[in-house]
This record gives structure tokens, sequence and C-alpha cells, in this order.
């Protein structure tokens, strides 16, 4: 990161591979310790830099990798709950969870964003 300004491409091919595992069912203890061993580290250890500071958790090209690392967490918790409750009952949990996830995260987004938090949205 110090050395190379296009780590953002590496940065989101990582988390692009582990998506795909994803939607592809592959889903495991072992991509969850991976890649959240591999987000918290780098995070932290990117912010270690003087002149990155907070950008990785300010800009949108960032946003990839912290998609899929609240995504497998969520997945995680899921699988947890999934071996406690019946089917019926995780349906109808799955759902409102989604959908309220889905719409925190999106008014989070435009609300962080708005406030100058978040670095607007660029092409890359």
């Amino acid at each position: 990161m110090s050395a190379w300004g296009g780590y953002v491409f590496i940065i989101n091919l990582i988390p692009l591979h582990a998506f795909v595992l994803l939607l592809m069912g592959r889903y495991s203890a072992r991509l969850y310790t991976a890649y959240s061993t591999f987000y918290i580290l780098g995070l932290l250890l990117s912010m270690q830099i003087p002149f990155v500071g907070f950008q990785p958790v300010r800009t949108s090209e960032h946003m990839a990798s912290t998609g899929v690392f609240l995504l497998l967490n969520a997945v995680g918790a899921l699988k947890y709950i999934q071996s406690l409750i019946t089917k019926t009952e995780l349906k109808a949990l799955f759902l409102a969870a989604a959908a309220t996830a889905a719409g925190g995260v999106f008014l989070a987004v435009i609300g962080l964003t708005y406030a100058g938090v978040i670095a607007p949205w660029s092409g890359r």
C-alpha cells in the first residue's frame, strides 16, 4: 500500500473471490476465518501508514472488502441461528433481517456520503 497505489485492485480482487465462493455455496469456517483475518489485519496495518490514514474506511474504493466482510459475518450468524431454529422460522427471520440490513446499509452509506464522512463514489 505504501509503495503502489494500485493496491486497490488487489484489495477488491480478494473480496470478489470470497464473494464468488459464497455464491457457489462454498462457505466454510475456514473461509470466514481467513477472510476476517485478512480484512482486519489489512485494515489495521494499512491505517498505520501516515499518508493513508483513514482512507480505507472512508473511500468508496474499499467498500467491496467491507461489504464482503459484513456479508460473511451475516452468513456466519445465519448458519449459527439455523442450527437453533426450524426452517419456517428461519425463512421469516432471514427475509426480515435481509430487508432491514439492506435498507440500513443503503441509508447509512447515503447519509455518510452526504455528510462528507465517506468520499463520493468514483468511476473505478
